[in-house]
């Protein structure tokens, strides 16, 4: 299939390295060259930007999982849920969207009107496609087209999301619209829309970083910052949709290293509570977001459900769930208004582990997830797996 004609060809320098890095002086590619552009980048970055350097001194801990994958969780606020409840049909298998020599972990995956969007590369950062399948009510998926040659991310794990009905990337500093049709392709280069990469964030340049949408607030949490070269979890804000800038709150992600985030709304509640692991997906905390904008205090939720194999996998909210992958194994549990989870109870297993890690030092992967009318789709290994959500179930574990 023909590229879309203004996708940029792939810089040279990610395929040549020994180490995937995305820190190239011009924009990455398959960016708007019409935007603004990256600033030089910091001295400390004349080095490849390792996935694989040791962790800092203070967030070692943090990669260590709280728990054994069978051990039972004790939540001081797993009470009996209320309300209705979702629950996932069995699982179905997409085709494959890529060879075996392509990836997508940890690159982002996101669905946007009927589609379904995976990010895929090779291990080495290069070879940067996306691809597409329209999504079904059952879980299923339509046959794969290629959306874009150059999906313009990667290599490292980075931020996808849809905000008020279009998607957007956070990586290096950038704050990026993929231009995406109703027939499910890119229709020219990502458009950057930050006001400085160095302004953006204020100061960093993130990868292997979380964001999520609660109302009219969209929050980023921190992540891998390539200004310093370490981990960094300040608590910033934006307008929904995104603009140019994030700012900083008064608050920072829990976790020395931030993982994954979803917002659930329950009834009732004044506002939404943005849930958020860290990158080992071993623990879970959340945060009140009022409707009038203004931030609660972070609650401490404890351990994780039983998970398998490397524990990875995303977070989401479904309606007043959330659902929580790690490994191969999948829970659901209930949030009641005041913002206590509920126990979690198992659904359905996935068929295989839902990500294959090919990177070092305990980076989490992108968000690679899409929540539809009727059907709950996450990227596995090389497959797409969906179920049926079906809701106002009983609540039994």
């Amino acid at each position: 299939m023909t590229p879309p004609a203004d996708v940029a060809p792939d810089l040279t320098d990610d395929a040549t390295l020994d180490v995937p890095r995305d820190v190239a002086a011009d924009a990455p590619p398959g960016t708007d060259r019409t935007a603004p552009r990256d600033a030089p980048d910091v001295t400390t970055l004349d080095r490849p930007a390792a996935p694989d350097l040791p962790p800092p001194r203070d967030v070692a801990a943090d990669l260590a999982p709280v728990d054994s994958p069978d051990a039972p969780v004790d939540r001081p606020d797993a009470a009996a849920p209320s309300g209705p409840c979702v629950a996932l049909d069995p699982w179905r298998r997409s085709s494959p969207f890529a060879s075996s020599d392509q990836v997508a972990h940890p690159l982002p995956s996101f669905g946007l009107n009927g589609w379904y969007y995976v990010q895929t590369m090779r291990a080495d950062g290069s070879t940067r496609r996306m691809m597409a399948a329209r999504t079904q009510p059952d879980g299923a998926l339509g046959p794969w087209q290629v959306a874009a040659d150059d999906h313009g991310g990667g290599p490292h794990g980075f931020c996808a999301l849809t905000v008020a009905g279009a998607a957007y990337m956070f990586r290096n500093g950038h704050i990026g619209r993929y231009p995406l049709s109703a027939d499910g392709r890119m229709t020219g280069d990502v458009t950057l829309l930050e006001e400085s990469v160095d302004r953006a964030f204020d100061g960093n340049r993130y990868v292997w970083d979380s964001a999520a949408v609660a109302g009219s607030t969209l929050l980023h949490l921190g992540g891998f910052s390539f200004v310093g070269y370490t981990y960094r979890a300040p608590l910033l804000r934006s307008a929904v949709p995104p603009r140019g800038r994030f700012e900083r709150t008064a608050l920072a992600h829990p976790a020395a290293r931030p993982g994954h985030a979803a917002a659930v709304s329950p009834a009732g509640a004044d506002g939404s509570y943005v849930f958020t692991t860290d990158a080992a997906n071993g623990r879970l905390w959340s945060l009140p977001v009022r409707r009038d904008g203004t931030l609660g205090a972070w609650r401490d939720h404890g351990g994780a459900p039983p998970g398998d194999g490397n524990l990875r996998g995303d977070l989401v909210a479904v309606d007043a769930s959330l659902v929580w992958v790690r490994g191969g194994r999948v829970h659901a549990a209930l949030v009641d208004a005041g913002g206590a989870v509920g126990p979690w109870r198992a659904m359905p297993p996935l068929p295989e582990a839902q990500v294959d890690v090919h990177w070092g030092d305990g980076h989490h992967e992108g968000p690679a997830w899409a929540l539809t009318a009727d059907a709950l789709f996450v990227t596995g290994q090389r497959t797409v797996f969906g179920a049926r959500v079906r809701r106002n179930v009983p609540c039994a574990p």
